[in-house]
């Protein structure tokens, strides 16, 4: 930890949906910290809210008919949720920026590149169009693309997945960010071209001292960038610890069932372990523990009851497995 001190704190975020068939909770008691130069991974499967908690920090939730309806997002020591939309805007690209999944549908298909990171410059700051231009270069140069000036002419389409994420990461990183929000970086990308951004996000965070919370379902990932992991289903956090207390022992059954469905080189097996079932969906979500349906643990409590998130072992864990009054009746 380079700083002890809190960037970023979230406290007991909640997104919810308000559809024609009632108010859909989202995402539930999400709280988290991010300390300065650090990276936060937050994993889970898809639906799980990673994307939606990522999008609240921007302030970018579909409105209507998402809205956060509870918490907090503490910014240098400043709601974020008590700012205008002016003032949102000021800090949204400038002070926290973010790479979306997929840059086909981020990036504009008719502006060239170097037009639209130049655009990102200009918004935020008082320079001229061509100190934005010089910048612009320089920041293609800087994610490693080779003939910045051929680049910068180029529209999105005329480029491969990797340069267009290259690309979205130099234009989130244009105006030095203290946060920058990675979701989903290396999706649709080969393992080649994944191994080269997560190099190239590890390098620039080196150089910068910025901040990170990568939000990916690809424990592999996670393992090679994260300080701190994050492990959310079904809108609740069920697992936080420090990367290599979780690798090294994952409590909560949902984190057991992620980390055994890595492949290993040192182990040969006929078929990849998974976990059965899917993730359940807002309208159908189950009256207990989100995961109850799909874990090889549950008991019946589990099943009436959803836990609280309680502090065991140096981490912050949401299963009856380590709570106490179950512990007390079992005995």
């Amino acid at each position: 930890m380079s700083e002890n001190k809190e960037l970023l704190k979230v406290n007991n975020l909640g997104i919810t949906f308000f559809t024609d068939r009632g108010a859909l909770p989202a995402v539930q008691e999400v709280s988290f910290t991010v300390h300065p130069g650090e990276t936060l991974g937050v994993v889970g499967e898809s639906g799980c809210g990673k994307s939606m908690t990522a999008l609240s920090l921007m302030q970018l939730i579909p409105s209507p008919p998402g809205k956060i309806t509870s918490g907090e997002i503490i910014y240098k020591g400043e709601d974020l949720l008590k700012k205008s939309e002016r003032e949102i805007q000021n800090i949204r690209g400038k002070e926290i920026s973010m790479i979306f999944q997929e840059p086909m549908t981020s990036l504009n298909p008719v502006v060239t590149v170097g037009k639209q990171i130049m655009e990102a410059v200009l918004t935020h700051e008082n320079i001229s169009k061509e100190d934005a231009k010089k910048r612009a270069l320089e920041m293609i140069s800087l994610v490693g693309i080779p003939m910045p000036e051929k680049v910068f002419a180029s529209c999105p389409h005329q480029l491969s997945g990797g340069m267009r994420q290259r690309i979205m990461i130099a234009m989130a990183l244009s105006c030095n960010p203290e946060i920058l929000i990675a979701d989903e970086p290396t999706t649709a990308l080969d393992v080649t071209i994944q191994a080269q951004i997560v190099k190239l996000m590890k390098e620039l965070q080196t150089n910068s001292g910025t901040s990170i919370i990568l939000i990916t379902h690809d424990m592999g990932i996670v393992a090679e960038m994260a300080d701190e992991i994050m492990v959310m289903y079904a809108g609740n956090v069920v697992e936080k610890a420090e990367k290599r207390e979780l690798f090294k022992n994952p409590m909560h059954p949902y984190t057991r069932g992620l980390l055994a469905s890595i492949p290993s080189l040192s182990k040969s097996v006929d078929r990849l372990y998974t976990i059965e079932g899917v993730v359940p969906s807002l309208k159908k979500m189950p009256k207990g523990c989100r995961f109850c349906d799909r874990c090889p643990s549950a008991m019946t409590r589990c099943r009436e009851e959803n836990p609280e998130l309680i502090h065991r072992e140096g981490r912050m864990i949401r299963c009856f497995l380590y709570d106490d009054t179950n512990r007390e009746e079992s005995n």
